[in-house]
C-alpha cells in the first residue's frame, strides 16, 4: 500500500507541473495576441514557407478545418498571408509576414524560458537520470505502437477520445 501511496503523490505532482507549465506558457503568450495552439502552425509556416492548409493539418495531425479557422484569424491578424498557388488556382500558399516572424521568434523565446525555468538549478546528470526515468515511464504506460509516436500525434489521439460520448 505504501507504493500506491508514493505513486499517487508523483502522478498528483507531475500532473499539478503540467497544469501550472501551461498556465504560464498561456500568460505568456497573452502579452503577444496568441493563441496557445498558433504557435505551433506559425512555426510549421515558417519553416515550411508555401505550404498549404492540408500540410499543416497532416503535420500537425488536427483537422483541415481547425487550420482553416486559425489561418484565417491570422491572415486578418496580419500574421500570414494567403495566395494562390500558380500552377493550381485552387490550392492556396502560406507565407508568413514580417509581424508573424517576430511573433514565431517571440513565442519560441517564452516557450524556451518557461521550460528553462521548470529545470533551473538541475544539473546535466540530473536532467539525463530525470529523461531516462521519464522514458521508462513512457515504455511502461504505451503499446508498442503508441510508443513510437510523437507528441503532435499523441495529442491529436488524445483530442479525439476526449470527443467521444459516454454510454451513461
Amino acid at each position: 500500500m505504501r507504493m500506491d501511496r508514493s505513486v499517487r503523490c508523483v502522478v498528483y505532482r507531475m500532473s499539478r507541473l503540467e497544469v501550472l507549465r501551461k498556465i504560464r506558457l498561456r500568460s505568456a503568450l497573452k502579452g503577444l495576441g496568441l493563441h496557445f495552439k498558433q504557435p505551433p502552425i506559425l512555426e510549421y509556416v515558417m519553416k515550411n514557407d508555401g505550404c498549404t492548409q492540408n500540410d499543416i493539418a497532416e503535420a500537425l495531425h488536427v483537422t483541415p478545418a481547425s487550420i482553416a479557422t486559425s489561418t484565417k484569424r491570422m491572415q486578418h491578424a496580419g500574421l500570414m498571408t494567403k495566395r494562390a498557388d500558380e500552377t493550381n488556382l485552387r490550392c492556396n500558399r502560406l507565407t508568413l509576414t514580417d509581424r508573424g516572424m517576430e511573433l514565431v521568434k517571440m513565442s519560441r523565446s517564452k516557450f524556451d524560458s518557461v521550460n528553462e525555468s521548470i529545470f533551473e538549478g538541475f544539473s546535466e546528470d540530473e536532467l539525463e537520470l530525470f529523461a531516462n526515468m521519464l522514458d521508462r515511464m513512457l515504455a511502461n504506460i504505451s503499446d508498442d505502437s503508441a510508443y513510437e509516436l510523437d507528441l503532435r500525434q499523441l495529442i491529436a489521439i488524445e483530442e479525439e477520445l476526449s470527443g467521444e460520448e459516454c454510454d451513461i
